[in-house]
């Protein structure tokens, strides 16, 4: 990431969550469950294949498409270690990585003034 130059940015935070296994084989196994008849009605309708695509099939795999986003959310969302090797100033800084700081150097100040 430091060789790209993304360091200290928000997509050095999104991108390892961008493309996962996982989330391609969702969308291939939910795809091959539309039906075939849709798409040839479209054809026979005359509609192109990118209309078919969004008119048809994008519809179709929008709950796939809402499953990944929640479950992509939740992964990003719960991860310290790639922010913390990623994220440089205080600006940027995720809530595990807000709650790792306060109880570590917070938790102590307010401690030791006891």
């Amino acid at each position: 990431m430091h060789q790209i130059g993304v360091l200290d940015t928000y997509i050095v935070l999104m991108l390892p969550f961008m493309i996962s296994a996982f989330g391609i084989f969702l969308i291939h196994q939910f795809a091959l469950g539309i039906p075939v008849d849709l798409i040839d009605s479209g054809r026979m309708d005359g509609a192109g294949e990118f209309s078919i695509y969004w008119k048809i099939v994008m519809p179709n795999l929008k709950p796939a498409l809402i499953t990944l986003l929640i479950l992509t959310f939740i992964m990003s969302w719960d991860s310290l270690l790639w922010p913390l090797m990623t994220i440089q100033g205080m600006e940027l800084n995720t809530v595990p990585l807000g709650l790792l700081w306060f109880t570590q150097y917070q938790g102590q100040l307010v401690i030791y003034n006891e």
